[in-house]
């Protein structure tokens, strides 16, 4: 007598909603779980996207440049006359 595997047998005739909670259950666990995860991380992005950055004197002006696109606002240490100020200073 052979076990036939039925979850291969009924996978064609999922719909494609069940396919993707099948696959999220199986790699993240339940589809709660994953939605739980998902509106955090979006939230964090949302908050933390907006923030302002200070960047070391020692970075490219182009990575500089790349960083102020996703987080407007950003400066560089050297640009605000602070390059030649201890680190303790700055970060208060």
């Amino acid at each position: 007598m052979e076990i036939k595997k039925s979850n291969h047998i009924y996978q064609s005739v999922l719909k494609q909603s069940e396919r993707f909670a099948g696959w999220i259950t199986e790699r993240i666990g339940t589809i709660g779980f994953f939605f739980l995860i998902f509106i955090w991380t979006i939230s964090w992005l949302i908050i933390y996207l907006h923030q302002k950055l200070l960047l070391d004197q020692n970075i490219s002006y182009r990575l500089v440049k790349k960083i102020e696109s996703l987080f407007p606002g950003t400066q560089q240490v050297k640009e605000l006359g602070l390059h030649n100020k201890s680190d303790r200073l700055i970060e208060i």
